[in-house]
Formats: C-alpha cells, structure tokens, sequence
C-alpha cells in the first residue's frame, strides 16, 4: 500500500473522525441486477465530503484531486490504496476466494451466483476490511480525535446528506454511543444471510433463531473500544471463513451483536434503511428497544391468547344473546350456523338460553376451530368447519393477529397474500346445506368483520329456496354508505325480512327478521354524519401542535380552498396531555373539529379516517400529515416540476371525477425519492415480482437498489392547465384525493388488523394491475414536506398494535 498523504492537520483537537473508503472493484460491468455505475458512487461520495466533520478517506490514487477538489486540506486524511493491494491488506483473501468460487457455496439462493460478492473478487476483502480500517485510522488518531465511525462512500444513497450537512447528526454521536455501536434491522425467511448459512451463524451466537442483521454502511464508537471489538471481529472471520461460511462483513457484525452484550445496539425498521437511525439521531433519540424476540414470530396466536379470549369475549355478544333469546321457545329444538364461530363461545352461551339441538359452526382460523372441537367434543350434532364462507368458492387469506395478547376479534379475511396472512379455503353456504343435508334453519349467526357483506350476498338464493326463513344476525360497520348496505339486503327484503338494530341493546349487530317473527320494523341505523360540504380534510397529528401551525399557516398561504371550502377534521393522535390547550386553541381558530381516540399510530390513524369519511355524506377528501406542507411561493422540485399551481385542491377533484380515479397522489415528488421508481417492488411478494419484473427479479441485500424498475404511465394529460399521468402508480401514506368510492376499495373492502403502509402499498399495487384500483399522480410536486419540530422516535407507532 502506498504511504498516505496528510494535506495539513488541524492545531486543536475534534471529537470525532470519519473513515469510509471506495475503490472501483468492476462493479458496473456485472448483471443488472447488482449493476452499479462507479460514477454513481463518485457522486454520492461527493455530498458526503460536504460535511466539516474530520474524515480519513482509503481511495485510489488516480480519485485524489476528486477529494482535493471537494474536501478543506485541513480536515481530511488520504489513504492510498487500490484493489490489488487488498491481497496482502486483508489477512483472509485467499479463504474468501475459495469459498466464492464454490458451486455448493453459491447455489444457496437463486440471486448469490450473481451477487458482487460471488463475482468480484475484491468485493468481500474490501467491505470486510471495513472495521480493520477502521481500527488502522483509531490507532493512528491524526486528528486526536475521541469517537471514530464507519460511514459508507456510498451512504448518501439511502441517507439524505441533509442530516450530515444541515442536521449535523454526526456530532451529536457522541452524547449517543458510549461504548461500540451497530444499527440493526430485524431478517426474517431465507436459509442465508447474504450467503452465510443461518443454522450455523445461529449456532454460534448461541440462540436458536437470528432474526435481526447489524448494518455495515455505519457503525463504531469511543476509541478505548474499538481494538477489543476488532479483534473480536477478526477472530470471528477467521473461524467463519476456515470453516467454509461466508456471507459480507454484516453476517460478522450481526454475531458480535448476539455475543457481546455491552455493544449499543440501535434499531431501525424492516427495510433496513439508516435513514431512520439518522432522523432519530435529529432529536438525540434512536430507538434502541429490540422489536422482536429472539424467536421468531409465528402465525399461531398462543394457547394463552386463545384461552384469554374464550374467557373473555362474552362481553362482546351478550347482548346480541339477550336479543336472539327473546325471539324463541327455550324448549323448541333449534338449528344454527354460526358463520365466524372462533372459540365456540357465542354459541356455548346461547346454548345456556336455548335449546340448540344442532349447529355448524364455521371459523377459518384453525386454533380457534380446533378449541370448538374440543369444547364441543360430546356433543355428535355440533360440527366444526375449518374453513370460510364467501359467495364463491375460492382461495383466500387470512391475516393473523399474532404474538402476545393476539387479538381474535381482529382477524381479517383478503383475496390477496399480504402481511401475516396464512392460505384458508374459501366456500359457499350452499355446500355446507348440502354437505350436512340441513332442511331447517332457525338462527343464522354471522360475525365475520369486513367479510360479511360477501357472506350475505352468498346465502340470499339458498335461503329462498327453503320452506322456512331463518333469524339472521350479522356484525355491523363495515359498509361504505347507507345506499349500499340497502342494496345487499333488498334480496333479503322481497323474501319478507324484517331488519331490527340490535345496536340499540349494545350488540353492534343487525338482525334481519322474516314474516314469521313479529316485531316492529325500524329504520336502519343512521350511518351517515352529515357534513356542510362534499368536501372534507382530514389531517394526522402527533404531540407537536407547532408542527401542525406550520401546515395550517401553509394552508392559508397556499390553500385557502381546504379552510373555506371543506369539512375540517384534525385527528389528534397525541398522548401528551400537555399539548390539549394548544391543540384546541388551534381547532378553534381554524375551524377543525379535533377527533381523539389515543394514539392510534400513522396507518392505525388513516384507517380510522377512512371509516370516518365512509360514514359521512362527503364525496370526496384530502389527507394530510402533519409535516406535508404546501409550497407557498413558485418555484420547482428536483425533477424540474411546479411547487405552486392554481386552484390546487378544486382542479384536483376536477381531474379525479374526469378519470374516474379512485385516488389521485398531490406530488410527484417525495422526500426519499419520487414517482420515477416503482417503490411497490420493494414490497410485494416475490412471485409478483418475478411476473411483473422479470428483469428485475431479486431485491438489494441491503439499502436501496441501484438499478430498480420504474413506474409504468400510461398516459400524460392535462386539465385546466394541469398535467397528470395515469399508469401503475403506488400508494403511500402521502398527500392524497380520494373519492368514497376509491375510500371502500382501498380501505374497506379488506381490512387489516395491523396495518402497514409497505402492505397497502403491496395490496393496492396488485389491485391497480387487475384493474380493481385506478389511481392518479399530478405532475407537480406542491407538498413541502417539512418536520421542523421533532418528537421523540421510539414514540412513533405505525397502527394500534
């Protein structure tokens, strides 16, 4: 290696170095799929060599005027070093080699025979020589400096250099990481971490499942702790590799994590994107709560759970008992199919009332079906089916409500594979009278959640057939209007039902009565919160009433149609009771009506405010986060667009009722990234991806990928002077126009118990290319998005689990 090259030193001492490195190692000439242009890198180095922080740079020696260039001489240190010298730098080139170019090592998955590290040989030797780099440039401590940290060249890629350059994020580490620090983000699936076998790499940290992986684009900590760590490191990769296991530097730095507990380990979320450590690091506050147990979850809600809830769900029918009770002769034999039986308790109670001589009871969630087995077990006239009910047969999903206190009342059934979901066969209420040879019906019990409007039209036609109609008891609060719930029972109607609201006694249910049955008939409950506009904004907010003082005054700058011409709901997520009186005032002020029901968290909170808007009599709406604000003077975005349109919100709902969409997205672009890239292909199911992507069929190891497909339009078209595309435009929790009917499509229609946006972008996704879902983008980008007031981030919650 040459001899490196000091430009000058600074005379007083800095807390902090930075070392990163880049090497050109070929890897703009491998596959597409792990293509990255070496300029790419060179552009991303140079927003990192914007920070005044001292850094210690490992690059090439033709790339130093591109450092003289971008760096002062008095902070930076070079360190000449090209790929070859890597053979006698890091100590294990050979074993890596080997195992690279072994056939049983490489065929693990699908993607590694062509990943950079089976097919550059200096890939490996290079990212694993990160902490010896690191160690090198702490031991020789150029600028005496107390802290060193490993930073990626790369890092502005995932990480917007605005942390590094105006949030100075980087300074505040120190006040942060006391010892040696990693920043984790939980793995789940596969056989392999980046090519290194996971039974082994389990057996060697000593637990029976890792479930989390350490990032490798930053990490470090105080000096006094980094030769300990590295030594640890280098003692590891050498047993690893003599051993035939091979992954990257993170498989390494995920072991050190499981076996020594006094590292500062940090959590970030699922997709393992450091930009979330560093948004944390804006408030001094990265979360360092472990989100998962060091077994993996499973869908099975515990033994527990299902007990907890046997025990304790009456107290959700009871009155939906007392009601059915008074309706029949407690000595008269009765027959029932309960639709949605879960533990078998609804009917164990009624039975106390009742004489139920003979029941089906039908619940897709197996545990739960399995436990009426065996409470029922003595009784031959009670069958248990483990299966749903539809208006056809078919596959379908159930996503599970799991881990500890599982909910059973917020299992949710889907025609699409999403989050949590398990298969479960789908039929039809026809074949369960004709499987069981049932003639007579009395009570027809249907608690099913937002699957009972399928049921309902299912059972219509059957139940006229039958010499007599039975009771019918249904779950209430899962329908788009008061229209449409009048349309499924019209069938229900001409066979001379009767609909009584159970809701009354507590029951949330309605009860459908035929002739036969005298009772008074009533009007059906009043879904509808009537609103002075057919417009309303909906805004989420979260402890920081000066943050949502920004959005209004943006509003009144920018968007005065959203305050004069709409329904104004704030839905105040907030659990500070210190912020209450702010947030009133503002309400008062600017006409909110201020909706609080605890923290439901972000997605938990836009699943709220879709259900609120379903039961208004508006037609369309706005949503709004608290830090989505509006562009107040003209100007245009990075890609060129306007920040500032005229009649933005009118010309808005103009386009969205001209195309039929049934949401329309306000900004093309966002704040880490934009429309360009088809960011659903991170999130949906690999079998998708390999339908609609097949050049692009395997995700990044890690970060963001380099190469990722882009967003189909369709068409550009404008309207009273705006443009907008149409195509396969994906969902997030952005600014948005939704119409009543895309509100029930996307919202209603499938419910998830624990909502994320990567799901409802996944799901509207699969939508979108069957043709279920039309959505819009304006080709504009009027959202400033904005968060100048900061709470703390392990505050944050994505829904109410």
């Amino acid at each position: 290696m040459d001899p490196f090259k000091i430009f000058r030193k600074k005379t007083e001492s800095d807390s902090i170095t930075i070392v990163t490195a880049l090497l050109d190692l070929d890897r703009g000439n491998i596959n597409d799929d792990f293509k990255r242009p070496f300029e790419t890198y060179l552009n991303k180095l140079k927003e990192l060599l914007n920070t005044d922080i001292n850094m210690c740079i490992y690059i090439q020696k033709k790339h130093e005027n591109f450092i003289r260039e971008n760096r002062e001489d008095f902070n930076t240190k070079i360190i000449f070093i090209e790929p070859d010298d890597l053979i006698k730098y890091f100590p294990f080139y050979p074993e890596t080699q080997a195992i690279r170019l072994q056939p049983e090592w490489h065929s693990q998955a699908e993607w590694l025979e062509k990943s950079p590290q089976a097919t550059l040989p200096f890939y490996n030797p290079l990212v694993m020589s990160k902490m010896l780099m690191l160690e090198e440039q702490s031991e020789e401590n150029t600028f005496n400096s107390e802290n060193f940290y490993w930073l990626d060249a790369g890092i502005t890629s995932t990480v917007h250099p605005g942390y590094f350059t105006h949030d100075k994020v980087l300074e505040k580490l120190p006040s942060v990481i006391k010892n040696f620090s990693f920043v984790c983000y939980p793995y789940t699936g596969n056989t392999e971490i980046h090519g290194f076998r996971r039974k082994p790499m389990a057996d060697i940290a000593g637990v029976s499942y890792i479930n989390r992986v350490a990032r490798g684009g930053f990490f470090g900590g105080h000096i006094s702790s980094i030769k300990s760590v590295s030594d640890h490191y280098k003692a590891l990769l050498k047993d690893t590799l003599e051993k035939g296991l091979m992954g990257t530097e993170e498989s390494i730095f995920t072991l050190l994590t499981y076996l020594h507990k006094q590292l500062d380990i940090f959590y970030i979320g699922a997709d393992g994107f450091l930009s979330t450590f560093f948004e944390d690091m804006k408030t001094s506050s990265p979360n360092k709560t472990d989100p998962q147990t060091e077994e993996p979850q499973t869908l099975e809600i515990t033994s527990d759970d299902i007990e907890y809830w046997h025990r304790t769900s009456p107290v959700h029918f009871h009155n939906t008992v007392n009601t059915i009770k008074n309706y029949f002769d407690k000595e008269k034999p009765l027959c029932i199919i309960d639709i949605g039986a879960s533990t078998g308790r609804f009917l164990y109670e009624l039975s106390k009332e009742l004489n139920i001589a003979s029941a089906v009871l039908i619940e897709p969630y197996k545990a739960a079906s399995e436990y009426s087995k065996k409470l029922f077990n003595d009784n031959k006239n009670y069958k248990v089916e483990n299966i749903a009910l539809g208006n056809k047969k078919k596959d379908g999903w159930l996503s599970i409500s799991k881990g500890e206190g599982g909910n059973l009342g917020a299992l949710v059934l889907s025609d699409y594979p999403g989050e949590n979901t398990e298969a479960i066969e789908i039929d039809t209420f026809d074949s369960i009278i004709k499987k069981y040879a049932i003639e007579n019906i009395d009570i027809i019990k249907i608690h099913t959640g937002n699957y009972s409007l399928e049921i309902l039209k299912g059972i219509g036609e059957t139940l006229a057939s039958m010499k007599t109609q039975p009771l019918i008891i249904f779950d209430y609060g899962y329908y788009d209007s008061k229209e449409n719930l009048r349309e499924v029972l019209k069938p229900f109607f001409k066979m001379g039902y009767h609909n009584y609201n159970a809701y009354s006694f507590g029951g949330g249910d309605i009860v459908l009565l035929p002739d036969s049955f005298e009772a008074e008939e009533i009007e059906l409950p009043k879904i509808l919160n009537e609103c002075n506009f057919k417009v309303s904004t909906y805004i989420i907010t979260y402890n920081l009433p000066k943050q949502l003082s920004l959005l209004l005054n943006s509003f009144e700058d920018a968007g005065s149609y959203l305050l004069e011409n709409t329904n104004k709901y704030l839905l105040n997520n907030s659990d500070d009771s210190s912020t209450d009186e702010a947030y009133s005032k503002l309400c008062e002020q600017y006409g909110f009506t201020e909706i609080k029901n605890g923290n439901l968290g972000i997605c938990g909170g836009r699943q709220f405010i879709a259900e609120h808007f379903a039961e208004s009599n508006a037609e369309h709406m706005f949503f709004f986060e608290d830090d989505m604000l509006l562009h107040t003077e003209k100007g245009s975005c990075a890609n060129g667009l306007a920040t500032l349109l005229p009649d933005l919100f009118q010309n808005s709902i103009e386009i969205l009722e001209h195309e039929q969409f049934d949401f329309m997205k306000l900004s093309f672009s966002e704040f880490f990234g934009d429309n360009k890239t088809q960011w659903a292909w991170y999130n949906i199911p690999q079998t998708l991806r390999e339908q609609y992507f097949p050049e692009h069929l395997k995700l990044p190891e890690i970060g963001l990928s380099h190469n990722p497909p882009q967003t189909n339009f369709t068409s550009i078209k404008t309207k009273n002077g705006i443009s907008y595309l149409t195509g396969d435009i994906y969902y997030c929790n952005w600014p948005q126009v939704v119409s009543q009917k895309g509100n029930k499509t996307m919202f209603l229609d499938t419910k998830w118990g624990h909502p994320y946006e990567q799901t409802w972008m996944s799901h509207f996704f699969q939508m979108t290319k069957s043709g279920d879902l039309k959505p819009g983008l304006l080709l504009a980008s009027p959202i400033n998005h904005n968060r100048v007031y900061h709470y703390d981030g392990k505050l944050r919650k994505e829904n109410n689990s």
